[in-house]
Protein backbone atom coordinates (compact mmCIF):
# COMPACT_ATOMS: atom_id res chain seq x y z
CA UNK A 1 0.00 0.00 0.00
CA UNK A 2 1.62 3.23 -1.32
CA UNK A 3 2.35 5.40 2.19
CA UNK A 4 1.99 9.23 1.53
CA UNK A 5 5.48 9.71 3.76
CA UNK A 6 7.37 8.16 1.16
CA UNK A 7 6.21 10.33 -1.72
CA UNK A 8 8.58 11.22 -4.73
CA UNK A 9 10.12 14.15 -3.79
CA UNK A 10 9.14 15.42 -7.52
CA UNK A 11 5.30 14.69 -7.32
CA UNK A 12 3.85 17.57 -7.63
CA UNK A 13 1.16 18.95 -4.83
CA UNK A 14 -2.07 17.48 -4.86
CA UNK A 15 -3.61 13.79 -4.31
CA UNK A 16 -1.91 11.74 -6.37
CA UNK A 17 1.25 10.87 -5.75
CA UNK A 18 4.08 7.50 -6.20
CA UNK A 19 5.37 5.58 -3.05
CA UNK A 20 9.18 5.82 -4.16
CA UNK A 21 9.62 2.93 -2.33
CA UNK A 22 7.16 0.58 -4.00
CA UNK A 23 8.20 1.87 -7.26
CA UNK A 24 10.26 -0.38 -9.87
CA UNK A 25 10.29 1.93 -12.68
CA UNK A 26 8.55 0.39 -15.46
CA UNK A 27 6.32 3.03 -17.00
CA UNK A 28 3.55 1.49 -16.66
CA UNK A 29 1.91 4.71 -15.17
CA UNK A 30 3.29 6.63 -18.32
CA UNK A 31 1.30 3.98 -20.51
CA UNK A 32 -1.91 4.81 -19.42
CA UNK A 33 -1.15 8.54 -18.43
CA UNK A 34 1.40 10.21 -20.03
CA UNK A 35 0.38 13.65 -19.72
CA UNK A 36 0.74 13.10 -15.65
CA UNK A 37 3.54 10.47 -15.36
CA UNK A 38 7.45 10.89 -15.73
CA UNK A 39 10.74 9.30 -14.52
CA UNK A 40 13.82 10.21 -13.37
CA UNK A 41 17.17 8.30 -12.46
CA UNK A 42 17.85 7.88 -9.22
CA UNK A 43 20.40 5.45 -7.29
CA UNK A 44 18.53 2.46 -7.73
CA UNK A 45 17.55 3.25 -11.13
CA UNK A 46 14.12 4.38 -12.54
CA UNK A 47 11.52 5.57 -10.59
CA UNK A 48 8.20 7.36 -11.58
CA UNK A 49 6.61 10.29 -10.22
CA UNK A 50 3.31 12.56 -10.75
CA UNK A 51 4.70 15.93 -12.52
CA UNK A 52 1.59 16.93 -13.12
CA UNK A 53 -1.65 16.36 -11.23
CA UNK A 54 -4.75 15.57 -12.92
CA UNK A 55 -7.46 17.99 -14.93
CA UNK A 56 -10.35 16.96 -16.45
CA UNK A 57 -12.45 13.59 -16.70
CA UNK A 58 -10.11 12.37 -19.40
CA UNK A 59 -6.89 12.13 -17.25
CA UNK A 60 -8.43 11.73 -14.07
CA UNK A 61 -9.95 8.26 -15.71
CA UNK A 62 -6.10 7.51 -17.38
CA UNK A 63 -4.60 8.23 -13.97
CA UNK A 64 -7.15 5.74 -12.30
CA UNK A 65 -6.23 3.15 -15.26
CA UNK A 66 -2.48 3.86 -14.35
CA UNK A 67 -3.34 3.15 -10.18
CA UNK A 68 -5.30 0.44 -10.92
CA UNK A 69 -2.94 -0.88 -13.27
CA UNK A 70 0.52 -0.26 -11.78
CA UNK A 71 2.33 -3.52 -10.82
CA UNK A 72 3.61 -2.91 -7.62
CA UNK A 73 1.15 -1.11 -6.37
CA UNK A 74 2.89 2.16 -5.72
CA UNK A 75 0.67 4.81 -7.03
CA UNK A 76 -1.65 6.05 -4.08
CA UNK A 77 -4.42 8.88 -3.86
CA UNK A 78 -4.87 11.02 -0.53
CA UNK A 79 -8.32 11.45 0.28
CA UNK A 80 -8.65 14.97 0.77
CA UNK A 81 -12.39 14.97 2.09
CA UNK A 82 -12.53 15.47 5.28
CA UNK A 83 -13.05 12.24 7.48
CA UNK A 84 -16.46 11.62 9.41
CA UNK A 85 -16.18 11.27 12.63
CA UNK A 86 -17.95 8.89 15.26
CA UNK A 87 -20.01 10.94 18.06
CA UNK A 88 -20.02 9.46 21.37
CA UNK A 89 -23.09 8.23 22.51
CA UNK A 90 -24.16 8.84 25.89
Amino acid sequence: MPDTNRRHESNAPGPLFVDQDLCSGCKTCISYAPKNFKTEESEGGLLAYVFRQPKGDREIAACQKALEQCPELAIGEEDDKPKATPRARH
